[in-house]
């Protein structure tokens, strides 16, 4: 669809948080008797002409309050905008501004604003497509990426965009404000940015299969809550289940809170990714890698480079050091590797693992650099 024939209304913009995005595209689907206008791995949007109202649906677990993520409004123009945020700000609401950011695969001005009684609203004009989405409609900040520079105190006119969020996917509106929430019709234990750290998740040894941890990391907690808190996360699930850490990170220390702009202010500090990878190896969790950290900042403060990241992990499924040992060769391009078991391999020199570590290695994204005897690659402790 062009962006002319988008943008000639004004349009009433509805966001909701999906727990799965397939089965709430198929339903809205049948609901409207349309097809969606967009569709991607994390996102999804609806537009209806009749009544005129745009419904976008991000993959993020729906919190204890429900799965409105925030409402928008997108006007003609920069100056029916403009005169919006007048409004507000000369009546005392205060407002912030993002210019020319891509969200929602899509090129936006907009500014956010919240009711009194918390509710999060997206003003915005359309200036044209965009190829990627930036991970914004409300993740751990509803947004925090963008591309965004900031010198000295942020400035609250330049922002990243509505992110899960998450990637970093966070509602911020007052739904988030239950404690942690337990889904158990898919075994999965989510926890928010704006939500409570608990001291101990009140779940039994390994209830759940996955954990996804979306802005915890940018709480305002030592680094030894923090730890505790993912090892609380580890104990809670079963033997092979993963972690997802949804996080802005920097690319070096930052001991001050940030100061960002618009919904992105919820970040509290910001860790190194460094650290951030450190913790989760710290709280038993082998595997660790980085399934995302953003080519561009979302925002740089004093020099820092601030990026959207994403780390996986894995609950060993049980002690690797046990079972049979298999032969198993590094082809390269690096001269070692070394494991989070301890084991060290050398470029086209054989070494004998168990057979868990090496049916860990076939089903990792290291495999093809690998040659496993068939007969060794299936099933294994270490998680897939």
């Amino acid at each position: 669809m062009s962006t002319a024939a988008v943008t000639d209304v004004v349009k009433f913009h509805i966001s909701l948080n999906a727990s799965e995005l397939g089965r709430s595209i198929a339903f809205y689907r049948t609901l409207f008797g349309l097809e969606p206008a967009k569709v991607r791995d994390d996102y999804a949007k609806f537009e209806l002409a009749e009544p005129p109202v745009i419904l976008s649906l991000i993959p993020i677990p729906p919190t204890a309050g429900g799965n409105m993520n925030h409402v928008g409004l997108r006007v003609l123009d920069s100056a029916a905008l403009v005169e919006m945020q007048m409004r507000l700000e000369q009546a005392g609401y205060k407002t912030q501004t993002e210019e020319g950011v891509e969200c929602c695969y899509s090129k936006q001005t907009k500014f956010w604003v919240n009711d009194p009684d918390g509710c999060l609203w997206e003003l915005y004009v359309l200036h044209g497509d965009a190829d990627e989405h930036d991970d914004h409609g409300p993740s751990a900040t509803h947004g925090l990426v963008g591309n965004s520079t900031f010198r000295g105190k942020v400035q609250s006119d330049e922002a990243g965009c509505c992110g899960g969020a998450s990637e970093l996917k966070v509602s911020i509106g007052p739904s988030v404000a239950a404690a942690a929430e337990v889904r158990n019709a898919s075994a999965v234990y989510s926890h928010l940015l704006t939500q409570p750290l608990p001291e101990r998740i009140d779940a039994a040894d390994g209830t759940f299969t996955e954990a996804q941890l979306q802005g915890t990391l940018n709480m305002q907690a030592d680094r030894a809550r923090i730890v505790g808190f993912l090892r609380e996360t580890f104990r809670v699930l079963q033997p092979g289940g993963s972690v997802l850490v949804h996080a802005l990170t920097s690319d070096r220390a930052f001991t001050d809170r940030p100061q960002l702009p618009g919904p992105a202010a919820l970040v509290e500090q910001v860790w190194t990714d460094t650290e951030a990878a450190a913790m989760l190896s710290e709280a038993g969790f082998v595997g660790v890698q980085f399934a995302k950290l953003g080519a561009r900042p979302c925002f740089t403060v004093d020099d820092t480079a601030m990026r959207e990241t994403k780390l996986t992990g894995l609950r060993p499924a049980a002690e690797c050091s046990e079972g049979s040992k298999v032969p198993v060769l590094y082809k390269g391009p690096l001269a070692e590797l070394r494991d989070d078991f301890g084991n060290t391999y050398r470029r086209g020199v054989r070494v004998a693992v168990p057979s868990s570590v090496a049916a860990w290695l076939a089903s990792s994204p290291l495999a093809a650099s690998f040659f496993i005897p068939e007969e060794s690659a299936g099933g294994g402790c270490c998680g897939s």
